[in-house]
């Protein structure tokens, strides 16, 4: 019986213990964006690895260069429930795969207007070339 009695109240201490409490904090990585989530697999098929801005230059978008990623970042996470974007990865050079674009054309593409009706694959989910930096991409996004 004392046994019983010290196991059950070894157990409430240990679960009832604040000297460790869990940390909790408002920054999150973002794994979905208006009904698309982040590629955990080459088997993924309506998923992103990257995110950027506007996406075709044949329909008026123009190039938005590193600098132009802040306005973007803080776009995707509001539309993923947030308030701003805390920090980001960005790629600036060569070509990658699977980029969510924030709208198709200047209209979408222009802060004013972000919203989950224009997010969308402009150039299909295949290779997107960066343009030296004129087109870059955001991988890791961090939101609070």
């Amino acid at each position: 019986m004392v046994k019983l009695l010290l196991i059950g109240l070894g157990l409430f201490v240990f679960s009832c213990d604040s000297s460790n409490p869990t940390e909790v904090t408002t920054e999150e990585l973002v794994n979905s964006v208006c009904g698309y989530g982040v590629l955990i697999n080459a088997c993924g098929y309506d998923d992103f690895e990257y995110l950027s801005g506007c996406g075709s230059t044949s329909q008026g978008c123009y190039a938005y260069g590193v600098d132009g990623l802040s306005v973007i970042a803080d776009g995707y996470c509001v539309m993923a429930g947030y308030t701003s974007a805390v920090s980001y990865d960005v790629t600036s050079t060569g070509s990658v795969q699977n980029v969510l674009n924030i709208g198709c054309n200047y209209v979408e593409g222009n802060p004013d207007n972000y919203s989950c009706d224009n997010v969308e694959y402009c150039n299909g989910s295949g290779a997107w070339g960066l343009g030296g930096g004129d087109w870059p991409v955001i991988s890791n996004l961090v939101c609070e």
